[in-house]
């Protein structure tokens, strides 16, 4: 089985490829704008169906595959980081406390222009940070490891800011492989 992953992380392409997953790989950019009345849940599962039906060329692969992730702490959504000082803030924010990963995934396949088959699930992931000081915050954002990371950090990189993690690390990572089995194992259900 062959999956297109349009995706810009890199870190969502490694963590299939080392799960074993024939990859094609492609980006796929579009308005990340969250709504000012959506959760973050929904904002999350809105922006991964949107980048599947950005979608329409052709590819030798069985499904397309696309994510989004979104950090959540203290009812604040923390996205990509525009900048170092934007990095520096998230960061300070996650500090000594506990957020959501949220992460959602849209599965279709291939051959499906309108649509029909497409679904979208997410899960929820919630992570602890120790508390970072103000020395360590600064490292790691002039690092550049923040870039093109909701909230600001990958759980992937060497940096040991995790005291807990409830839930599933590659979800963190974004892509949860368990919620990802269970959507291609509807997909086999339905044949």
């Amino acid at each position: 089985m062959k999956v297109l992953l349009a995706s810009a992380s890199q870190a969502r392409k490694k963590i299939l490829e080392d799960a074993g997953y024939d990859l094609v790989h492609i980006s796929s950019r579009i308005d990340e704008s969250k709504k000012n009345d959506e959760t973050p849940k929904a904002y999350a599962m809105r922006l991964a169906e949107e980048k599947s039906k950005k979608i329409t060329q052709d590819f030798a692969v069985d499904f397309i595959l696309t994510a989004d992730t979104v950090v959540v702490c203290e009812e604040e959504v923390l996205g990509k980081p525009a900048s170092a000082d934007d990095a520096f803030l998230m960061m300070r924010k996650l500090s000594g406390r506990m957020h959501e990963v949220i992460t959602a995934l849209s599965l279709r396949r291939a051959d499906d222009k309108t649509f029909q088959t497409l679904i979208t699930r997410s899960e929820i992931s919630e992570v602890e940070f120790r508390t970072l000081s103000e020395k360590e915050i600064s490292e790691y954002v002039q690092s550049g490891l923040w870039k093109e990371k909701a909230g600001g950090y990958g759980i992937q990189d060497d940096h040991n800011f995790v005291k807990t993690l409830h839930g599933n690390k590659s979800n963190v990572v974004g892509v949860s492989l368990p919620l990802l089995e269970e959507m291609l194992a509807e997909f086999e259900a339905k044949k």
